[in-house]
């Protein structure tokens, strides 16, 4: 009856046979795929975000210079 592996050779091999082994390697990689696929997506509507609010913070700004300059000639 094997009790394992003793050395850490062993140990590192052996750790990657759920990886190499069943349908859990494919669904696993499916999910990691799907999850990465997600994260690009969120970081270029992030971005998209970013820079339509400092769009806004711009306009808000000339807005204000704006009041500012018809104050003084008023």
């Amino acid at each position: 009856m094997s009790t394992g592996a003793k050395t850490l050779e062993g140990k590192t091999k052996v750790s990657q046979n759920a990886l190499k082994h069943g349908n859990y390697t494919a669904a696993a990689l499916q999910a990691d795929r799907e999850n990465r696929q997600l994260m690009r997506e969120h970081r270029r509507v992030f971005k998209e975000l970013i820079a339509a609010t400092q769009e806004y913070l711009d306009l808000v700004s000339k807005h204000e210079e704006l009041e500012k300059s018809q104050n003084i000639f008023e």
